[in-house]
């Protein structure tokens, strides 16, 4: 990896043709290969499907800093790679962000708003006390507020920052509201739990605090929480986010606890099983369908929310429960529609599609939908493999207009001289032409200077296209 961050450095490589998050991964220095498999191959994506983030807070010299703060495509962007630095504790690099603001640099004018309560939060998060003291000490002060807290209280074995914190007086870091117990409680940390009861904290009987438990599948945390005097409440909120979780084991703790008066039993709501499948939490859907008497009901909308996530396992799951309710006679909804197949082609999801359309009996349904979602995406492949089958995915002059809108002008090129795609010149020209008037007052100049090249590329496109009508 030294000879990686070395060869950019020095040779004639171009460090702006490198994204930001593959520039922060070879200079952390680790080893991530399910990480950056899933950030550069599609095919490793849908192998890997388990959530995965890439790691901000990792060491890397100043100039690597000031190249992804230069190239920040937007306010957003710019903010979290600031953040990444103060949860490093990198002091160089925000003793330089600060004073080339206070020098008025071209590069850096937009540099005083990121010195926020964001950037106190994030290094109150990774236990940065010297961090904070020198935000802290800079003029104008760098504020903070409820979030410097949650962030501390959210790391297990963080509770001297969060204690540091409390300590201040100029002014005192707030905790009002539940978001430091909801933090807290789904940590785990007890020794943050026990401080936070011991203190007084505000919003203990909040049943937001038992959902956020809920969520991280910390079953010993409500335990605890109902133990308390007078103890913490809960409500349906704690099982639409256990179920949001994927936290089978908190489903089990409800149920046995409640008996036959169960949250989960009077629920009845077909969107738990829509949340399960948008999460591709089959084991919760399973029990939700199964163990549960009577079942939790699943609607039309489960299937798009598994097929946005393309998660085929929940989709054959689904078949094979609607299939049974058939033979049952029993009264169901009728899942498949061409809203799952555009919900699949919006996300790429080719192997997701191939099962609806090849072995799903009968086949689900399409339309130009399915088409004008993968044209907005800008998945060319799944355009392509759409129209290669022998019935072809209907296209529609909508198409080509959403290609349009979107600025997918590499699927704009094919819908229109390999695919055959009906469009309107009009419409496709008011759009770049409204597009690109709208790109001239991004904000920041190196924002405007990306969408004005991009939209006039596409208009000047429209344009050719015009005049070879």
């Amino acid at each position: 990896m030294e000879q990686y961050c070395s060869l950019l450095q020095t040779s004639s490589i171009e460090v702006a043709h490198l994204p930001g998050p593959i520039l922060v991964h070879i200079l952390s220095f680790n080893n991530h290969e399910r990480v950056w498999a899933r950030q550069v191959c599609k095919a490793a994506r849908d192998a890997l499907p388990s959530t995965t983030a890439v790691p901000a807070a990792v060491s890397m010299p100043l100039w690597a800093f000031q190249w992804m703060w230069k190239n920040a495509t937007s306010v957003q962007q710019s903010s979290k790679v600031v953040a990444g630095r103060a949860a490093a504790a990198d002091l160089p690099a925000l003793t330089w962000l600060k004073h080339s603001s206070t020098r008025g640099s071209p590069a850096c004018l937009d540099a005083a708003p990121v010195f926020g309560p964001a950037l106190c939060a994030a290094a109150a998060g990774a236990g940065h006390i010297h961090v904070l003291q020198w935000l802290r000490a800079q003029r104008p002060q760098c504020p903070w507020d409820f979030t410097a807290c949650s962030a501390a209280a959210r790391t297990p074995g963080n509770l001297h920052t969060l204690i540091w914190l409390r300590q201040q007086q100029q002014p005192r870091c707030p905790w009002a509201g539940t978001e430091v117990w909801e933090a807290a409680a789904a940590s785990g940390c007890f020794e943050t739990l026990r401080w936070l009861h011991a203190q007084r904290c505000p919003g203990f009987d909040s049943p937001s605090i038992c959902a956020a438990a809920a969520e991280a599948g910390q079953v010993a945390v409500l335990q605890w929480l109902q133990q308390q005097r007078p103890p913490c409440t809960y409500d349906e909120s704690a099982v639409a986010a256990a179920v949001a979780g994927g936290r089978l084991s908190v489903l089990q703790w409800l149920r046995e606890c409640e008996g036959p008066h169960s949250l989960l039993l009077l629920r009845q709501s077909s969107a738990d099983c829509t949340t399960a499948a948008a999460g591709g939490h089959l084991q919760v859907l399973h029990f939700l369908r199964e163990v549960l008497d009577p079942p939790c009901p699943f609607s039309a909308a489960t299937a798009v929310a598994a097929a946005v996530g393309g998660h085929l396992a929940v989709l054959q799951y689904l078949a094979q429960q609607q299939q049974q309710q058939q033979q049952q006679q029993q009264h169901g909804c009728t899942c498949w529609s061409p809203a799952v197949c555009a919900a699949a082609a919006a996300g790429g999801h080719q192997h997701v599609l191939q099962w609806l359309r090849h072995d799903l009996d009968p086949p689900c349904p399409w339309d130009h939908a399915t088409c004008r979602a993968a044209a907005t995406a800008g998945n060319l492949a799944t355009l392509q493999w759409l129209q290669a089958q022998p019935q072809r995915c209907p296209l529609t002059a909508h198409v080509a207009l959403a290609a349009a809108e979107a600025c997918q002008l590499e699927v704009l090129q094919w819908l229109i001289a390999e695919a055959g795609c009906p469009y309107d010149t009009e419409a496709l020209w008011h759009v770049a032409f409204t597009k690109a008037a709208a790109a001239g007052n991004a904000a920041g100049p190196a924002i405007r200077r990306r969408l004005v090249s991009s939209w006039k590329e596409l208009y000047c496109y429209i344009e050719t296209l015009g005049k070879q009508r």
